[in-house]
C-alpha cells in the first residue's frame, strides 16, 4: 500500500512539476490542502509548490483547507 508522503518524495526526487494540474483540475498541493496533511502541504510548499494557483472553481489552496475545516493548513505557511 503506498502512502502519500511516499508519492510526494518520488515527484520531488524525480523533478516532477509539481504545479502540474492533473485530470481533476488540481495540483498536488491543493489535494494535500483539501485532505488535511499539514506535512505535505509544508514539504511541497518548502520546494516550490505555488499556493496561489487556482483550480476549475477558482480556488486557491487557502480557499481548500477554509472549505474543508482544516484549520492547521490555514494558517500556514506561518504555522507549518
Amino acid at each position: 500500500m503506498f502512502r502519500y508522503d511516499d508519492i510526494v518524495e518520488l515527484l520531488i526526487n524525480t523533478k516532477a512539476n509539481i504545479n502540474n494540474y492533473e485530470g481533476a483540475g488540481m495540483t498536488a498541493l491543493m489535494f494535500a490542502a483539501q485532505n488535511n496533511h499539514p506535512d505535505i502541504v509544508k514539504k511541497l510548499y518548502s520546494t516550490g509548490a505555488n499556493p496561489h494557483m487556482k483550480d476549475k472553481n477558482r480556488e486557491t489552496v487557502p480557499d481548500k483547507a477554509i472549505k474543508n475545516d482544516h484549520e492547521s493548513i490555514t494558517r500556514w505557511p506561518e504555522d507549518l
